[in-house]
């Protein structure tokens, strides 16, 4: 039965809205897909802190990379230096040559202080020249090698999609050589450029005399540094 007057016009339907479109997630739901601007209009870098860099697979020692990466990998983070100076400090223009800045920024301040126990950049150098180096921003700006378009490129990309976090560089080893049984500090003895340019193989371990054992290294102990690197022995049943 009608409750409303003669002759009134029936309510109009609910309307119902429509969803919004909305730019679709990217992979996991963590960003959008597309560039909320032009990355070739991103002009303004200072959203860019660091750089991560990681060692890439070596296509013959499987695990070299996983070691390396364990010791030497980690960001670049002396941003500033890649730009021309200005007053007041921008990161707008990049200097002539930023890559060369980047490589020998990582081989001093990551590889070198790793390399051996006493850091020598001697040994290092030669090989760090053979190593690769390719800079990517997701899968919107994949590898590349890096020069100075790349590397403005990519952090365009960085910037425009909303990648900061997946800015990388990844060097390649796939130049050098690793001696198997390795030990992965050893850069110009255990990694080469060649297996010839491999240094002289460790000798075996020091022989124990029957009925002693080895008391263990006093290197480490911080109250009885006089003793480092000397190796007591016990006679048994003393």
């Amino acid at each position: 039965m009608a409750t409303g007057s003669a002759g009134a016009p029936a309510p109009a339907p609910l309307a119902i809205a429509a969803a919004t479109p909305t730019t679709p997630a990217g992979r996991g739901g963590r960003r959008p897909t597309g560039a909320t601007i032009n990355p070739r209009s991103v002009t303004n870098f200072e959203e860019i802190t660091g750089i991560p860099f990681v060692f890439a697979r070596h296509p013959m020692c499987h695990d070299a990379h996983i070691h390396v990466n364990t010791i030497c990998s980690d960001a670049f983070m002396d941003v500033d230096d890649l730009f021309a100076a200005t007053a007041p400090p921008s990161r707008t223009t990049l200097v002539a040559d930023p890559v060369a800045i980047i490589k020998t920024k990582i081989r001093d301040d990551f590889v070198v202080p790793n390399a051996v126990d006493t850091p020598d950049p001697a040994p290092v150098a030669p090989l760090w020249a053979r190593c690769s180096f390719s800079i990517s921003a997701g899968h919107r700006h994949p590898n590349r090698r890096l020069a100075l378009a790349t590397l403005r490129e990519a952090m365009q990309h960085a910037v425009a999609c909303s990648l900061i976090h997946e800015l990388k560089i990844a060097i390649g080893i796939q130049a050098l050589h690793f001696r198997p049984g390795l030990n992965y500090l050893q850069w110009g003895t255990d990694i080469a450029d060649s297996p010839a340019g491999f240094g002289p193989a460790p000798g075996p371990p020091p022989v124990v005399p029957p009925g002693c054992w080895p008391i263990r290294s006093l290197h480490s102990s911080p109250t009885r540094t006089s003793f480092t690197r000397e190796i007591f022995f016990g006679a048994a049943h003393r």
